[in-house]
This record gives C-alpha cells, structure tokens and sequence, in this order.
C-alpha cells in the first residue's frame, strides 16, 4: 500500500505555472471587475514562474468593489490575489478582461477575456474539480487507514483514489492534444508525469518550440525535458548492466589503471576465482568490511583466490592512503578517479558501495554482494 500512497500523492501535487515570452514583446492588458469580500483592500497582479513569483501591478479596492488594472506584461499565467488564500489564475495577452470574484467563496468567479483564456479557464476548472476529489479521497483514505475502518473499506477508497487519479491524467492528455493555444497545451502537460507520458510530453515541447520559441518558459520545459531524457538513458544503461552483470553472465571486462598508473585488467586474472570489489576510501561501510576481505585474501589466496579492486575515489592520495591503512596487500587496485562516474561502476550497474561480484575460474559471475562467513563459504565450494 506504501508505494500506491507515494503515487496518489503524485496526483494531488499542485502544479505552478511559468510565464511566457512571445516573440512580438509585451501584451498590454487592461483588467477590471469587482469583488466580494476581498482579504484586503489590495489586489496584487503576480506573473507566475517555475521558480519565482513576481509581482507585475496592483489595484486599490474602492468600498463598492470595484478595481481595476491596466499596462504591459509578458504573455503567460498570471494570477490576482487578495491576501494569502485569495487568488484566480488566468491566462494573460493583449485583451481587456472583466471579473467578477468573490473572497468569500474563491473558486466561484468569472473571468471573461480572449478565447485563449475562455479555453484556460474551462481546463483549468475541469482539472481542479478532479484535484478537489483526489484530496477528499485522500483525506478519506487516510482516515480509513488509522480509524481502523477494516482492510475492504481501505482497499475500495484505495481503488477509488486510482480511478479517479487515472481520469484526471486522461483528462489532462486528452486537452493537451486538443488544446488550440500552445499555453493550454502546456498547462494541460504539467499534471502529466513525465515518464509516465513522454510522448505527449514532447509533443507540447516541440509545439512550443514553433509556435512561441522566444519563451523563458519554453528554455525551463525543454531543460526539464532533457533532464528527463538523461536519466532516462541512465536507467536503461543500468537496466543493461544489470542484465550483463547477472549471476551465470560472463563478467565485463574492466581496464583501469592502479595507483601507479599501470593498467590492469580483470581478464589477466582468468583462471583464479576472482572478487571484484567496489569500494572507496570515503565510504564507511566498505571499510568496515575490509577486514574481512583481508582475512578471505590470507585464508585463501594460496588456493587461488584473488581480488580485484575497484576504488570509487576522486583523491589520489585519499585512495592510496585507505590501501595502506587497511593492509589490501593484493596488488589489483584500479580506478579512474572520476567518483560516480566511473565507467567500471556504469557497466556493472553499480550504485552503491561496498558491492561485490564473485568469479569463477572462467570469468563467469557466480555470486553478488557476499560478505564475511558468507564469502569464505562460497570460497571454500569453489576451491575445493
């Protein structure tokens, strides 16, 4: 059940949208309506962006409500607000806008404006009622969950939470492809999950990138984007490596050089039950383990038995001083010095240390991860 909380959670994340600049400049605006008690007798105009707020304009409320704003501003999402909780968002370009809101009850207004905001406005009220729903259900869930309301009534809010998590992401893409300005396109795609919609995703990048590429919102989302395409391509590295580095696999070979700068490979050892050990003069747990492998080399190295060490250090002199300390008198010890980046860790999938890897006479991977009496046992089988 924890890891489907982790994905509701995932649906009732608020999404804060960037403004944009389009490639003619500023959108002059003027903005007027009234308001039925306001927080404060000010309304502030604020740009919103991925990182910041910032305020563009504000307007005194006179005693009937009335207000009223006028200038220029960037085209992209902007919202009033009246105080902290008081606020309406709403898509900006050059238009004359009319509103009428109200403090008391905030998601009932109108805001009327371009056809690009009457669009916003209907996905956005479509996507917040489903928000709102996912919050109530949540909010039920968890209450069944601690109240002790019994594991059927869980489960079934549980499957009601999904369902109504999964309509709200097919909403959000159906808009999204639907969506005739390019902003509600991209308002649409910030309540899909990358990973989970790439296509769709890239879609309304590439839309941005020719129908508005001046845009410091349209920099942000394709930095996003290629964030996500490189992890992307990490974990499928990974996923390779993992399946090159499974028990019954021929071992990959690793060429690197030692401490004195002389390259030393892993295919020199062919023919000896090998121990290929990840480590790093920083990482506490390797050296706790040290010993261990030390008295595994001493007990059995005369049987054939060697060690293979690949150090994970940036630090020359962090790495050689580790060696000496903790007596790793085996003479294979290699890296790169590039830390996480080394290529040996990429190609066994290695992401986080200490990790093992046992050989057999053939170079074929037999054992992952052994430690301390586990180790010497499978030593002592292969040694026979």
């Amino acid at each position: 059940m924890q890891l489907k909380r982790s994905l509701y959670s995932m649906w009732l994340l608020m999404i804060m949208l960037t403004a944009c600049n389009q490639a003619g400049g500023s959108q002059k605006y003027t903005i007027s309506g009234k308001i039925s008690e306001p927080a404060e007798k000010t309304l502030y105009l604020e740009k919103l962006d991925l990182t910041a707020i910032t305020l563009i304009d504000s307007a005194r409320v006179d005693d009937a409500g009335n207000f009223k704003l006028s200038g220029q501003a960037e085209l992209g999402f902007y919202r009033l607000r009246s105080g902290a909780q008081q606020q309406w968002i709403f898509l900006l370009e050059n238009a004359s806008y009319t509103m009428e809101l109200s403090g008391a009850k905030p998601g009932e207004y109108k805001i009327k404006g371009p056809a690009s905001n009457d669009e916003f406005q209907e996905v956005a009220l479509g996507l917040s009622r489903m928000q709102q729903d996912l919050q109530m259900l949540n909010n039920q869930f968890n209450m069944a969950r601690y109240a002790g309301m019994g594991q059927d009534t869980v489960n079934m809010i549980a499957q009601q939470l999904e369902a109504t998590g999964a309509k709200l992401e097919e909403f959000a893409k159906t808009r999204a492809a639907q969506a005739k300005h390019p902003l509600v396109a991209l308002y649409s795609t910030s309540f899909l999950k990358t990973d989970r919609f790439p296509a769709e995703t890239k879609k309304t990048l590439d839309r941005l990138e020719k129908e508005l590429p001046n845009t410091s919102y349209l920099a942000d989302f394709r930095k996003n984007y290629q964030q996500y395409e490189e992890q992307r391509k990490v974990q499928e590295m990974q996923q390779r490596a993992q399946s090159a580095t499974a028990v019954g696999a021929q071992a990959p070979e690793i060429s690197l050089p030692d401490p004195s700068g002389k390259t030393r490979s892993l295919s020199s050892l062919r023919g000896k039950v090998v121990l290929i050990d990840f480590w790093a003069s920083w990482c506490g747990p390797c050296r706790r383990e040290n010993p261990n492998v030390v008295k595994a080399y001493a007990k059995y190295h005369g049987k054939g038995f060697e060690i293979f060490s690949v150090s994970l250090d940036k630090d020359m002199g962090a790495w050689k001083n580790a060696i000496n300390a903790d007596g790793l008198s085996w003479p294979d010890h290699v890296s790169d010095l590039k830390g996480w980046g080394s290529v040996a860790a990429a190609a066994y999938g290695v992401n986080g240390i200490p990790a093992t890897f046992l050989l057999d006479q053939n170079g074929m991977i037999v054992e992952k991860n052994l430690r301390g009496p586990a180790l010497e046992a499978k030593l002592q089988e292969l040694l026979k």
